[in-house]
């Protein structure tokens, strides 16, 4: 029941949420240029609203200063790689079920 629109950089996908906005926004931590945590953050500077899931299979828990710059946001979650379908549908279902408390852009 969710909707889905699937982009090859970060790069791009800033410039896609320009154009819509979404309530979720799922990267990957390692990404080709930009990395995960510099495209997260550009997205929460120009859309601080916007929930991000952040996964990675690099790790199997996020280092000690992403874990800290995940848990001090509002928003953003983490998720390890790697995981069954179900974990994903799970935490974004938890994820969007915030939009009721979180004020709209």
């Amino acid at each position: 029941g969710h909707d889905l629109e699937l982009v090859k950089t970060a790069e791009e996908g800033l410039e896609r949420c320009t154009q819509v906005r979404f309530d979720l926004v799922v990267t990957d931590l390692t990404l080709p240029g930009m990395s995960g945590v510099a495209f997260s953050e550009i997205l929460r500077q120009r859309h601080p609203h916007t929930r991000i899931l952040i996964f990675s299979g690099l790790l199997t828990a996020p280092d000690e200063t992403t874990a800290q710059w995940v848990s001090g946001s509002q928003g953003l979650r983490f998720l390890a790689k790697p995981f069954r379908p179900k974990e994903l549908l799970s935490a974004v279902e938890a994820m969007l079920v915030e939009d009721d408390l979180r004020p709209q852009e």
